[in-house]
């Protein structure tokens, strides 16, 4: 109960960090993102990979449908943008002219060594291949409470994770180090 209560409380603050943020000029004049599926925005829809989320039920809470982002809504970067003031970082790839507030380089399975895997895939929120432990089934509708959960599939958070993660590097102490976003934003 304590996780949905802090879930919930972290989705809030950065609902209103959001419309703050939109009224003011931005914190950092751009994010440039670096990672694996957890941050992918959409990169592996243009790469010869069999690795993509350009299908439902991927992005079923995202406000602009499936983007190839590897969860149900927006990712940790995502809400550091929008706390930031910032416009979601574009895939780097599907850019070809001048980006000023950023880009996403992140591209899923680029962590595949061993100790990138995860380890609990007791509890995704989709239908999953192999019993829960690969990607989500495509088109199969996702679980109605998916709020509640932190797996989205095997693989890849929640959006009610993502929030949380990125309340934690925003204010928190210990989700990011040396020191959390709102003090780096002040340097």
């Amino acid at each position: 109960m304590d996780l949905l209560l802090s879930l919930f409380c972290s989705i809030i603050f950065l609902h209103f960090l959001s419309v703050n943020s939109r009224d003011s000029p931005p914190l950092a004049p751009a994010l440039y993102v670096f990672g694996d599926s957890l941050f992918d925005s959409g990169n592996n829809n243009l790469l010869p990979t069999l690795t993509r989320a350009n299908y439902l039920p991927y992005g079923v809470n995202f406000p602009g449908g499936v983007t190839g982002r590897f969860t149900n809504g927006r990712t940790v970067a995502d809400f550091i943008a929008e706390y930031l003031g910032l416009p979601y970082p574009p895939p780097s790839i599907s850019i070809h002219g001048t980006v000023l507030t950023g880009l996403n380089y992140a591209s899923g399975s680029c962590g595949i060594l061993p100790e990138t895997r995860l380890k609990d895939t007791r509890n995704p929120c989709c239908t999953t291949w192999l019993n829960g432990t690969l990607s989500s089934i495509p088109f199969l509708e996702p679980y109605p409470n998916r709020s509640e959960y932190f797996f989205w599939d095997a693989f890849h958070i929640t959006e009610a994770a993502c929030s949380l993660i990125a309340a934690r590097c925003i204010t928190g102490s210990s989700a990011c180090v040396p020191m959390n976003i709102k003090a780096l934003v002040q340097i």
